[in-house]
Order: structure tokens, then C-alpha cells, then sequence
């Protein structure tokens, strides 16, 4: 049977969760806002990387330990530069 990507993702929640009860709201909001998250974050992760690596972003750990990112406004221009040139294509 073919199905969707989407309704892939939808049913790879409930096998996850295979009691899971929610309204088309409910659905849409968290179940497939969390499978979106499960694909993203391993990219979201290596961009992060790159901006580092690039000194374009910050990484600062907090006082839990965490992780935290921050534009490197001593690069702004460059930034801004760079994002300019994403928008031109």
C-alpha cells in the first residue's frame, strides 16, 4: 500500500505511541511537529557545526551544561552578507 510521506510520519508516531489519542489540531501541532524534529534536529546539528567552525555562531555551555548558540555579532556584516546572497538565488 502506498501512502504519503506525511501519513508515514503520522503513522510512525503511533507506532511509537501506540495508544495515542488526539483531535486533527492535536495531530498536526504535536505529532507531527515531534516527527519533524526527529528528522531535522541530526541537520539542524551539522549547520550548527558549520556556523561554529565558521565563527558565525557562538557556543557557550550554561550553567546546566547545556548547549547554547548565539549569532557572533563581531561578524554582522558578514552575516548579513551571507544571507543577502541566500535570498539573491
Amino acid at each position: 500500500m502506498k501512502v504519503s510521506v506525511l501519513a508515514k510520519r503520522i503513522l510512525a508516531y503511533w507506532v511509537e505511541n501506540p495508544n495515542a489519542k488526539d483531535t486533527l489540531d492535536g495531530i498536526a501541532d504535536w505529532w507531527v511537529r515531534y516527527q519533524e524534529f526527529r528528522f531535522w534536529r541530526p541537520r539542524v546539528k551539522q549547520a550548527l557545526s558549520e556556523l561554529v567552525k565558521n565563527n558565525l555562531v557562538l557556543e557557550k555551555r550554561g550553567r546546566d551544561s547545556q548547549l547554547f548558540y548565539e549569532l557572533n555579532r563581531k561578524l554582522n556584516a558578514e552575516v548579513h552578507r551571507i544571507v543577502a546572497n541566500r535570498r539573491k538565488k
